[in-house]
């Protein structure tokens, strides 16, 4: 080169030549240079040769030429003086040692041959231009990536070579569907195919793939379906993969073109919303996707509203539009909205319904007046409305319905905020107006005139004022006593706690001064009873009640009031009947299911403790055998005796139901539930009252029924016999309709039998029942046991019970006709040395006579209950037993009815007992949840608390782990039923603590206040489980002032001490 200086060629090697210090030159060269692969490498199609290239290699003698390819190889030139070929750089570049590297401008350009390949690795691998610099060369690993051309390539001739007529098979799932949100993926063997048919493709093929979260290549899910023929595979058998775009792109366009000839086809938009709530069924959307998929909704309702005055389309449009305006609309847009909604459409009261949920649970825009003052209007409109309506009318019974649930709604939503004694005293009202009304202002003799109604709210107002004792407190007589004898207000008593004083810990002290004094404040005081001077909550004045009391009476209603008073106390309603029924629903609602408030998740024990349960009263769940069956009040018992004053409030509730049934409301259903749950909270008095209400009614062979089963619950076996036995034999002093009654008897009867596993006895007692009396002796075992059964007795057993089945069908009694079914299925249990197999033939043929009672029974729910239990019983007595028998007689039963706990909870335990299988995670996600997620079905929690005991329960060796109990508690939290549910939301921060991630339970905890903003327990979580690690003072603070400014109860005035403290 002209300035004398050599460029450096790692790539290029010298020529090995016989001089030994020229190699020991060459090799110190290759220790000391450093400087690989800092040269830059580019692709050049067309190469030209070089110029003579140099080396200097250290500061030995030895010089050589280097070689490369013949396409390198470079143009020799000799030195004008010695001819030479290489010239001897004998003075170097010192300027290296200063900057540690050659000069790059002196270096020429050169380049690379191999197209990035590198000399002993494979061809696959190549240089990366982009990732490599000038000390560090970067190799690809080798893989080679497929391009979307070449799949699609690959694929074509795949298609090409197989037949034209290639059919897809669909994947049998007997029904159900694959769950694409599923925690686990399924990996299915492929079987080898077993034909030699090369035009068609088998089941095991089609299903030998893994079905996962990722989504489909739209292009070849189009492809799919191009070769799928309409005669071979039916469109609603097609798997959803293939035909959630394809089909769904089809609906579009002819739901498009309806409403484009019809703009007032409100189906046609319907079904045009309902193609972008499929648009994402193939994946788990992101929150992105949902905001752009609920903005084209939103444009469809609102293109639809200027087509319809209807109000019930209407109604249904503006429910739909303002569902997803939440999704995409920011709280204050959305508030506005719902104002101008509700003012416009005064008369849609399910549009009122969410609008009181709306201002409920809006965080930015919820306090506590707001929200109350929103229950108030709804509860005045309904009022006004049911005025205006005649008492016959389907229309006022709807109306009065409503107006239960909003109080039930409103009372809730006091206690939960901190107002209990409100809420208390609202129903105090509402049961002293409903059921001890004096004579003279009775339906029958009160006319219908303001002044008269006027006079009837006078009276009232004169008992409220005059402070004595109301319903459920002790010595309370009534509104119609007082009216008549008067009465003294009860002695005065005080419920004042201790001072807040400072100390090292100030939260942890007024947290615990602040619930003590929240447990006393249950009931409302009197004036005259020591309570807080600063506290004007405390007592309730008759203005404080009055707009929440009903005007207008409707009689038929009000076993939904019972019913909405239990719900409130957190109790089972007695009445469940028909699917559609009232208290049915409301037994489902997120806002009112929240028992979990008051308990914790640390006691499931087996297959009967359950977080929250589902099914339908009767006598084995109200007087169930210890541990051996599910139970309605076990869990209610442990509500009401955790909490400071859980016996007081016990002994309130309790009070007000005797109250109750003293005056007869109800019937004897009532009267026996009120048992069941003395049982459960005060086992020690409830004989007497059990007495006393058979001295009041002694023919009642239902109470009979309960007082036998009292005896047996308390451990007095011989006595529940006698009772059942003397009954029995009194049947000549009944009339007709109480000896059909005599059925429940027997039942009880053989199934207490069972349970001490007296199998033989309960046969002979069973097959007893053609006689019609029986004797002492029977039951002591005295009668030989025979060696055979006769089949002739058997048959006059069975001709008996069918015909006393068929007389209760006949007449209605359709509860009655199912256990008299039920005695038939035991016969034949029994007879058959306990085969479930022949048992479970004579349950489906009574099962088909009972499915064809009115859709409003129940009887057919009782029936598979019943069956379930002796299911359970075969299963713990029997060393031989089926598991897949058992598993298919009760995923039948959950087709039928899927919300039902005692169903899920027995197939849960089936296949805990048998072996490690997730058919419980698809049974509850395909089954349970997607029932309550249909368009027209209600939204359940009760199958989202179902599958989170699923997961707590079933333990690590099984399946479960933190993560999957997570995300079942996520999926529960993110669901329509559950999003505002406070006991859910509880739970769900009790099990992240209890995994000690308090970062986690604290973003939970968050979460839970701005998800349930008026729950006054969830804001106290912070301050017994967050004080010490995850939150500092200053955070504790501000939860506190959150608590001032949503305007929640708070008995002890913190601020002060606060600030005190931080001035020192």
């Amino acid at each position: 080169t002209s300035n004398g200086r050599a460029p450096k060629f790692k790539t290029f090697r010298p020529e090995v030549v016989p001089n030994h210090r020229a190699a020991e030159d060459c090799e110190c060269a290759g220790n000391q240079t450093t400087a690989y692969g800092r040269h830059k490498y580019h692709k050049l199609k067309t190469r030209r040769p070089q110029s003579q290239q140099y080396v200097r290699l250290g500061s030995g003698d030895g010089i050589q030429q280097s070689e490369s390819s013949n396409l390198f190889k470079p143009r020799h030139q000799k030195s004008p003086s010695s001819g030479a070929t290489y010239v001897v750089d004998t003075y170097g570049d010192q300027k290296i040692l200063t900057y540690g590297s050659l000069d790059r401008y002196a270096i020429p350009q050169y380049y690379r041959f191999g197209e990035r390949s590198l000399v002993g690795l494979q061809q696959s691998q190549k240089i990366q231009n982009e990732a490599s610099d000038e000390r560090i060369l970067v190799v690809s690993s080798g893989q080679r990536s497929i391009s979307n051309v070449q799949i699609e390539d690959r694929y074509t001739k795949i298609i090409r070579s197989m037949s034209p007529e290639l059919d897809i098979q669909p994947i049998s799932l007997n029904g159900a569907r694959l769950d694409i949100l599923a925690d686990i993926v399924p990996l299915e063997t492929i079987a080898p195919a077993k034909s030699g048919r090369r035009d068609s493709i088998s089941e095991s093929q089609a299903s030998g793939s893994v079905v996962g979260k990722a989504r489909l290549n739209e292009q070849l899910k189009a492809r799919e379906l191009s070769i799928c023929k309409h005669n071979s595979i039916k469109e609603e058998e097609a798997p959803d993969c293939l035909l959630c775009g394809h089909k769904q792109r089809d609906r579009r366009r002819v739901f498009s073109r309806r409403v484009q000839a019809d703009p007032k086809d409100l189906g046609a938009w319907l079904g045009l919303v309902s193609c972008e709530d499929h648009a994402l069924c193939s994946s788990s959307p992101n929150d992105t996707e949902r905001r752009s998929n609920a903005n084209i909704k939103v444009s469809i309702y609102e293109k639809a509203l200027v087509h319809f005055q209807n109000p019930e389309a209407r109604e249904r449009l503006l429910l739909g539009l303002m569902k997803e305006a939440s999704i995409v609309w920011n709280a204050g847009k959305l508030s506005t909205k719902w104002r101008s909604v509700v003012q416009d459409n005064p008369g849609y009261l399910q549009l009122r319904l969410r609008y009181l949920n709306f201002k409920q649970s809006a965080f930015p825009e919820f306090s506590y007046e707001d929200a109350r003052k929103a229950y108030s209007e709804c509860l005045e409109y309904l009022q006004k409305a049911t005025k205006k309506t005649t008492a016959g009318e389907i229309m006022h019974t709807n109306l009065y319905d409503i107006q239960i649930y909003v109080i039930l709604r409103l009372t809730l939503f006091m206690s939960e905020a901190g107002f209990a004694e409100h809420a208390v005293a609202i129903w105090q009202a509402l049961l002293e107006t409903q059921f001890f009304v004096p004579t003279r202002f009775q339906v029958d003799n009160l006319k219908s005139s303001p002044h008269n109604e006027q006079e009837m709210m006078d009276s009232f107002e004169d008992f409220w004022n005059s402070e004595v004792s109301r319903i459920g407190e002790e010595g309370s007589k009534g509104w119609a006593y007082y009216c008549l004898r008067k009465g003294e207000p009860p002695a005065p008593k005080t419920d004042m706690v201790g001072k807040l004083e400072k100390g090292p810990d100030i939260f942890a002290t007024w947290m615990a001064l602040e619930r003590q004094q929240s447990s006393m404040s249950y009931q409302p005081s009197r004036s005259l009873d020591g309570v807080e001077e600063k506290d004007p909550y405390r007592v309730v004045l008759f203005p404080d009640i009055q707009p929440y009391l009903l005007s207008s009476f409707a009689p038929l209603s009000r076993e939904v009031i019972l019913d909405a008073f239990l719900a409130f106390c957190q109790l089972p309603p007695y009445r469940l009947e028909g699917a559609a029924g009232a208290s049915s629903r409301w037994w489902s609602d997120g806002f009112i299911r929240n028992q979990l408030l008051h308990q914790n998740m640390d006691r499931l024990d087996g297959p009967f403790d359950l977080l929250v349960w589902n099914f339908r009263l009767d006598q084995h769940t109200l007087f169930p055998t210890s541990y051996k069956w599910f139970s309605a009040f076990v869990r209610n018992q442990s509500l009401h005796d955790r909490d400071a004053s859980g016996i007081e409030r016990s002994a309130w509730i309790l009070s007000a139901l005797k109250a109750l049934v003293d005056i007869d409301v109800g019937n004897d259903e009532f009267a026996i539930y009120c048992l069941a749950f003395e049982l459960s909270v005060s086992p020690n008095t409830v004989i007497r009252t059990a007495r006393s209400l058979l001295q009041k009614h002694p023919s009642s062979v239902r109470l009979y029924n309960a007082y036998a089963l009292l005896e047996y619950r308390l451990g007095n076996h011989r006595r529940g016999e006698e009772v059942i036995i003397r009954t029995l034999n009194m049947r000549k002093l009944f009339d007709e309709t109480a000896r059909s009654e005599f059925i429940l008897l027997w039942r009880t009867w053989i199934w207490e039998l069972l349970d001490m596993n007296k199998t033989l006895e309960a046969l002979q007692r069973l097959l007893s029942y053609t006689d019609g009396t029986l004797y002492p002796e029977c039951s002591t075992g005295v009668m030989g046991e025979p060696p055979y059964v006769s089949s002739t007795l058997v048959l006059r057993t069975e001709k008996a019970l069918s015909e006393t089945r068929d007389y209760l069908i006949s007449r209605s009694r359709h509860k009655l006709a199912a256990t008299a079914a039920e005695c038939l299925v035991l016969l034949t249990y029994l007879r058959d040395s306990s085969v479930i197999a022949t048992a479970s033939t004579v349950y489906k043929q009574n099962l088909g006579l009972l499915a064809a009672s009115p859709s409003e029974s129940s009887s057919h729910e009782h029936f598979r209950q019943a069956f379930a239990r002796l299911i359970y019983h075969h299963a713990t007595h029997n060393s031989l037993v089926k598991p897949a028998e058992i598993r298919s007689l009760l995923a039948e039963s959950l087709a039928a009815v899927p919300h039902n706990t005692i169903l899920l909870s027995l197939y849960a335990w089936n296949e805990a007992r048998f072996r490690i299988d997730d058919r419980v995670r698809s049974i509850v996600q395909d089954v349970a949840l997607r029932a309550s997620t249909e368009p027209d079905a209600d939204k359940s929690v009760v199958p989202h608390f179902f599958a989170i005991h699923h997961e707590l329960s079933r333990g690590i060796i099984f399946g479960s782990n933190f993560n999957s109990i997570r995300s079942t508690f996520e999926r529960a939290v993110e669901s329509e039923a559950g999003a505002h549910c406070a006991g859910l939301w509880k739970s769900y921060f009790l099990f992240e603590h209890s995994t000690n991630n308090r970062q986690r339970a604290k973003a939970v905890f968050y979460r839970g206040i701005r998800a349930c903003p008026w729950v006054k327990e969830l804001y106290m979580l912070a301050f017994e489980y967050l004080r010490d690690e995850a939150m500092s003072k200053s955070e504790l603070r501000s939860v506190y002032e959150l608590l001032s400014e949503k305007e929640l109860r708070l008995h002890i005035d913190l601020e002060d001490l606060v600030y005190e403290r931080e001035e020192e």
